[in-house]
């Protein structure tokens, strides 16, 4: 049978009101008009209950419908009671334990750029022309992405010229440019100069994403004459964010039902300026759609250690058409002995985050039905 739908107002009032508070969401989910029926999804599940002994698809979704409370209204539901067994048997046994990160110093695509420098009027001109191998971060077929130019020290770091912006161009395999930037810069400082090309995607909510960027040490390129070629694109280097540990938490999320699951299984290495007495250290999971906070949950309380362990299940109802509004706030909290908590820090996963945050949600949607777990660093405030 296919997947059926109510009225949307009604759909929205069943899988956010949190604990009858009725506070409503963004108007953008109040449509009138029911939703299609779910034919792609109907035939996938199809699909992978016929071959999933080959594909070794992993579903953690009970045999029958859900009766719990808890998780029907995206509450807490703690393993091997009311929750899943099978997810549960996975905590118990560390069998959930995996994790994805990123390869360092990989290209992540190329621009064609020609640089030239006239010595007479000492002036440097950089035409950016093109682009090619470059992977778009939220995976949108619609996406945009401009260039920004400009020139540094090399010794330094500082800026030598202000950001110079291209056209805004749309995301396709090889997006062309021919932009042409010239800085005034003497003949003394050209040596010291480094070019760089940053190049940025622009999601639904008009935020830039760093997709790479290039750096020419002028150095090494001989200015008599024009220099034209391909450049490797690397992760920007941002200025370090103190970090207080680790968390590692994992993703699960099963469209049919519209049921996102949020495991926190521990975190290490936890940076706790207060431990005196019976201190420690709890976990609280916030759920947001359009940036506003829809509910908030929270693990038990582990006492004295920096490394917790905690492998608790979180269970919230998305529908698929709300996942692009969607996202996680984190927060990891020390309860010291007289009863103050402190935030040690948070992490933010969605798609409309970045670096890991966006990475860990895009995995996510890439492995549907499966528990995908990596370990994020907890950003202090």
């Amino acid at each position: 049978m296919h997947a059926k739908f109510g009225n949307t107002r009604e759909q929205v009032k069943g899988l956010f009101y949190q604990n009858n508070t009725r506070k409503k969401l963004n108007g953008s989910l109040n449509a009138k008009q029911n939703l299609p029926r779910g034919h792609f999804w109907h035939f996938w599940s199809h699909f992978v209950r016929i071959c999933g002994g080959a594909m070794q698809m992993v579903s953690y979704v009970p045999r029958t419908a859900p009766s719990s409370t808890a998780e029907q209204r995206g509450q807490c539901v703690q393993p091997g009671i009311g929750g899943d067994v099978e997810l549960a048997r996975e905590l118990r046994d560390g069998t959930l334990d995996f994790e994805y990160t990123l390869e360092p110093n990989v290209p992540l695509g190329k621009v064609q750029l020609s640089i030239l420098y006239e010595i007479e009027v000492r002036k440097l001109n950089v035409l950016l022309l093109q682009a090619k191998g470059v992977v778009c971060q939220t995976q949108r077929n619609s996406a945009n992405l401009y260039a920004k130019v400009l020139l540094t020290k090399d010794t330094e770091g500082t800026k030598l010229t202000s950001d110079r912006c291209t056209k805004i161009q749309r995301m396709i395999p090889e997006p062309q440019f021919h932009e042409e930037f010239s800085f005034c810069v003497n003949e003394r400082e050209i040596g010291y100069a480094t070019i760089q090309v940053c190049l940025y995607e622009i999601d639904a909510f008009s935020k830039s994403h760093a997709l790479g960027q290039v750096c020419i040490d002028m150095k090494d390129v001989d200015i008599t004459q024009r220099m034209t070629g391909w450049f490797d694109l690397y992760e920007e280097e941002e200025e370090k964010r103190p970090t207080s540990g680790d968390l590692l938490l994992s993703l699960n999320y099963f469209p049919t039902a519209g049921r996102l699951t949020v495991v926190i299984m521990r975190a290490r290495d936890l940076k706790i300026e207060h431990k005196t007495g019976a201190w420690g250290v709890f976990v609280k999971v916030v759920f947001l759609y359009n940036h506003k906070r829809v509910s908030k949950k929270k693990t038990v309380v582990v006492r004295k250690t920096e490394n917790p362990i905690y492998n608790e299940a979180f269970v919230f109802k998305v529908p698929k058409e709300a996942m692009a509004y969607s996202s996680f706030k984190i927060l990891v909290v020390n309860r010291t002995s007289y009863g103050r908590d402190e935030a040690l820090g948070d992490i933010t996963i969605g798609p409309q985050e970045y670096k890991d945050g966006l990475l860990h949600w895009n995995k996510m949607l890439m492995e549907l039905r499966k528990p995908v777990a990596m370990w994020h660093p907890i950003i202090m405030n």
